[in-house]
C-alpha cells in the first residue's frame, strides 16, 4: 500500500490560490466599507458638497422621557436627594407650571430637574407675582 505525499512547494501554491474571505483580507486605510450615519437627511449640491444644516437622528430609545429619567437619576445624586423625592418635586413643578410640558423640548432635562429641586421657592414667587398683578 503506497502513500503519496504532496510536494511542499506545490502545497504552498495551492494555499496561495485558495479564495480569501473578508476576515483574511488585510485592513488598509483606503478600503471602503459600509458607513452608517446618524443624519436624518443629507442635502448636497451638484458636486456632492453638503449644504444647509443637517438633522442628527436620536438613537433608538433616547427620547424626552428617557433623558428626563437619566437627569432625575444624576441630579438627585448631585443634590443628595432620593429619586422618588426628585420625581415628586418634578410633578409638583409641572402642576405649578402646566405650560412647562410644551416647553420641555427647549429646556435641558437636567436644568428642569434642578429647577424642580427648589419648587417651594418657585411657588412663593408665583404667589408674590399673582398678588402684584
Amino acid at each position: 500500500h503506497a502513500r503519496c505525499h504532496a510536494d511542499p512547494e506545490r502545497q504552498g501554491r495551492q494555499d496561495a490560490r485558495a479564495p480569501r474571505t473578508d476576515a483574511d483580507a488585510p485592513q488598509v486605510p483606503w478600503s471602503i466599507s459600509t458607513y452608517f450615519t446618524k443624519k436624518t437627511a443629507r442635502q448636497t449640491d451638484e458636486l456632492g458638497n453638503f449644504v444647509g444644516q443637517t438633522q442628527v437622528a436620536e438613537p433608538p430609545g433616547w427620547h424626552a422621557d428617557s433623558k428626563l429619567a437619566l437627569a432625575v437619576q444624576i441630579v438627585s445624586r448631585e443634590l443628595a436627594m432620593p429619586e422618588p423625592e426628585a420625581w415628586r418635586r418634578l410633578q409638583l413643578l409641572k402642576s405649578l407650571l402646566p405650560d412647562l410640558a410644551e416647553r420641555r423640548s427647549s429646556l435641558k432635562a437636567a436644568d428642569l430637574v434642578r429647577l424642580s429641586a427648589d419648587v417651594s421657592q418657585i411657588a412663593e414667587a408665583l404667589l408674590v407675582l399673582r398678588e402684584a398683578l
